[in-house]
């Protein structure tokens, strides 16, 4: 994984490894990821889950 190695961080230990272990090393590689992302591009959109109109469900439904 590329951002893994841009973070230089070890490659995870899934067998044996404690969770709370895990957990830091991903929240580290997510800091890392969200450091080094254009995030001043990013806007809230607003969405109305209960208006059909908008066909999300359509969506989900044929990416499933």
């Amino acid at each position: 994984m590329k951002a893994r190695e841009e973070a230089k961080l070890p490659p995870p230990k899934m067998a044996g490894m404690d969770d709370e272990k895990e957990i830091e090393i991903i929240m580290a590689e997510l800091k890392t990821l969200i450091a080094s992302s254009d995030m001043q591009g990013l806007q809230a959109a607003e969405f109305e889950k209960d208006d059909d109109t908008n066909f999300h469900i359509d969506f989900i439904h044929a990416t499933a």
